[in-house]
């Protein structure tokens, strides 16, 4: 704000007003207790009241640059002037008059300008030693004010400092992070509350005392050495450290050591800052563990094997020695899991875990690549039949009954053996080449192990291979049927035909069904051919029927793989989609699938007689040949294996079987059906023994439909097919 006062001078006697004038050094010391000492009024009204004392004038005006704006009357105009000119402008109340009556001068910091200061009303005006005596006092007002804000930036500095101090001492004492200061001769000075409470020392335990107190004696001196000297040279350290507690524990902690240089009147300090990381560690164990080991077993896991046997393999070229790979597969593990649940199918695995570590040597691995699968590495080895005794000594604790819910459970294996350098140079070679001969191993039976031979690959790639082609098969209508015809011993007619898949490569030419079924089997393609073949077969019918050919049944092998809750309607579907009787289509079974899973199998079974669709059941005899499934299941037809029916009549064991079932069957009230007929000789006797029907090729060989639709036109005559 501007400031104007006004105070009555003797205008008679200008020399008399500046005789009573303050002196320079009077007049200094006042205006710095104005602007730099005395807060207590605005400096503005000291130094106007300064001014007009200073030049006996009646009235002055101090006002601040930023507030030029509020100023009006004279002043306006005069301090306008001055600051556009940069020097003193000054007016005179008449024209006559000999020296101006109001002076007005910037206030400059180089050329800054910081206020701007006037006089008037001096009695007879303002001669040239009042116009200098105004310029010094402006001089020197430009220079108290550049003292007065310097000391409050000063100030400000100051305050903003202090703040800063008790901000970073609230800081620190509610940090999570644990400080510790000490002085040049390593005695601590203080600690926050964060060390306390990760430490347990009070403040008071550890003041005049060495940090060594809270580290472990031994191990640590190259590390408090290389701490030192990165300390010395102006550095700080920052690694992991393990601290001791007040109760003797120890913990991990991550920490930054420094200095602060001291003044001339303290010297040096240092500080510990420390954060306790042993949760991130025990978390990075476990990230570890799961990451490696697998969760059921503790065992490790696929990556961390393969990693370990390419380790081993390293060495071992190194030392020029051989190692063994085992590749172990718990057989029907999946029928555990069915009747007993997943956890003591688990117990189980973790189980089988410590059998096979207990019987191996310290420096052999163990790992569960999953599921019921488990692979052992032998890294050194003399003779290659050293693998073998271990795979013997593996299924050997495997053979020990397991105890579950009071049950005893006998478990078997099949091991598959790849030798190291001979069968692969590296991980995965060695896997898959054991992988390989275990998947061979178990196709001899429980309990067998195999060791790796080209051959067995080559097979393996041509199973890969055929896979590969079957999944095409369907949708490049690479499949058909045909069908071997069923011929009754009675009339000489033919009942019926047993649909027969074939598969027509279109690069390899005819594919045999005992090279290709057993795939679809394993990978499960069995189910969508299947489904195409009961579908295929009912198209089939439909098509004699619109020919008008005479009614026959066709019959269609079903695959345990194909057994579902679903099945029979699906079956009875595509009975539907073609309008054929269902009485035309038979399915035909074995006796393996009415031993596993018996309950569902009755119950889809008594589904498909209650549609009218026949059942048979296929190659009896050669499989459990229990008389209580015969009691149990719906079944209308017996057919005798081939394997029976090649030997007879000369093989009196085969004509025995045969006659057996033949009469076994007629007391059930079952049809008999006989395949593999190739002789007279055969069908003589089976016609003998009371057998009702034959297929084989003595009668016929498998026909497509076309030639099958001409024989029976020609063996049974024109009878129309009942639609």
């Amino acid at each position: 704000m501007s400031t104007m006062a006004t105070r009555q001078g003797n205008r008679d006697d200008p020399g008399q007003g500046l005789a009573l004038a303050l002196c320079d050094f009077e007049l200094a010391a006042r205006l710095h207790e104005a602007l730099v000492g005395d807060e207590r009024q605005p400096p503005g009204d000291a130094i106007a009241a300064l001014l007009r004392e200073a030049l006996c004038s009646a009235e002055a005006c101090f006002v601040w640059a930023e507030q030029l704006a509020e100023v009006g009357g004279v002043w306006a105009e005069l301090f306008s002037a001055a600051r556009t000119r940069g020097r003193l402008a000054h007016c005179r109340a008449t024209p006559g008059n000999r020296h101006p009556d109001h002076l007005a001068l910037p206030v400059l910091c180089g050329e800054q300008l910081l206020a701007l200061v006037g006089v008037g009303g001096a009695a007879g005006g303002y001669d040239r030693v009042a116009v200098r005596r105004f310029a010094g006092l402006a001089v020197l007002l430009a220079g108290l004010l550049q003292t007065r804000a310097r000391q409050k930036q000063g100030l400000a500095a100051l305050a903003v400092s202090a703040d800063k101090l008790r901000l970073n001492a609230r800081i620190l004492e509610r940090s999570n992070d644990a400080v510790l200061v000490t002085d040049a001769d390593e005695q601590i000075l203080a600690c926050n509350h964060a060390f306390s409470r990760i430490t347990g020392y009070a403040e008071q335990d550890l003041v005049g005392k060495s940090p060594a107190i809270l580290f472990k004696e031994d191990g640590e001196a190259q590390l408090r050495l290389l701490i030192c000297e990165q300390i010395a040279c102006g550095g700080e350290w920052h690694g992991e450290l393990q601290f001791t507690r007040k109760n003797g524990e120890q913990f991990p902690a991550w920490t930054a050591i420094g200095a602060v240089a001291g003044t001339s009147d303290r010297r040096d300090q240092r500080f510990f800052v420390f954060s306790d990381i042993s949760e991130r560690k025990q978390a990075e164990r476990q990230i570890h563990r799961l990451a490696h080991y697998d969760a059921l077993t503790a065992l490790p896991n696929r990556g961390l094997f393969n990693s370990l046997l390419e380790q081993a393999l390293s060495a071992a070229l190194r030392k020029r020695t051989h190692g063994a790979l085992l590749y172990v597969d718990l057989n029907r593990f999946k029928h555990i899991n069915e009747s007993f649940g997943h956890a003591q199918a688990d117990s189980v695995l973790t189980e089988v875990a410590r059998r096979l570590a207990a019987v191996l040597r310290d420096e052999d691995v163990v790992a569960r690549l999953g599921g019921d699968e488990f692979v052992i590495a032998l890294p050194d080895i003399s003779r290659r039949e050293h693998a073998g005794h271990v795979a013997k000594k593996v299924l050997a604790s495997l053979a020990q009954p397991f105890f579950l819910e009071e049950h005893e459970i006998l478990l078997s294996a099949s091991i598959g053996i790849s030798i190291f350098p001979d069968d692969g140079r590296d991980a995965g070679t060695l896997l898959q080449n054991a992988d390989v001969a275990m998947a061979r191993a178990k196709k001899r039976g429980s309990s067998a192990h195999l060791f790796y031979s080209q051959e067995m690959n080559q097979r393996s790639f041509e199973h890969l291979k055929l896979e590969g082609g079957l999944r095409r098969a369907i949708e490049r209508d690479e499949l058909y049927l045909v069908y071997q015809p069923q011929l009754d011993l009675n009339s000489g007619r033919i009942t019926g035909a047993e649909a027969l898949l074939r598969w027509q490569h279109p690069e390899r030419g005819l594919i045999s069904p005992a090279q290709f079924i057993p795939v679809a089997e394993e990978t499960g393609l069995i189910i969508p051919i299947g489904e195409w073949v009961i579908n295929a077969a009912c198209g089939q019918i439909r098509e004699w029927i619109d020919k008008r050919l005479p009614g026959v049944r066709v019959a269609v092998n079903l695959s345990a793989r194909q057994f579902s809750a679903s099945l029979p309607r699906k079956v009875v579907g595509l009975i539907a989609r073609h309008a054929i009787p269902s009485s035309f289509l038979e399915l035909e079974i074995t006796e393996s699938m009415l031993v596993h899973s018996a309950d569902s199998v009755v119950s889809m079974m008594r589904d498909f007689g209650e549609a009218g669709i026949l059942m048979t059941l296929d190659d009896f005899g050669t499989g459990y040949s229990s008389l209580s499934y015969l009691k149990r299941f719906p079944i209308d037809t017996l057919k005798i294996d081939q394997s029976f029916v090649r030997g007879i009549p000369g093989d009196k064991d085969d004509s025995s079987i045969a006659r057996t079932i033949i009469s076994m069957a007629k007391n059930l009230g079952l049809s008999v059906i006989a395949e593999g007929v190739e002789n007279a000789a055969q069908m003589q006797f089976l016609r003998g023994a009371g057998c009702e029907e034959i297929q084989g090729y003595y009668f016929s060989r498998p026909l497509a439909a076309e030639s099958f639709a001409e024989l029976l036109l020609q063996t049974n005559g024109c009878a129309p097919a009942s639609a």
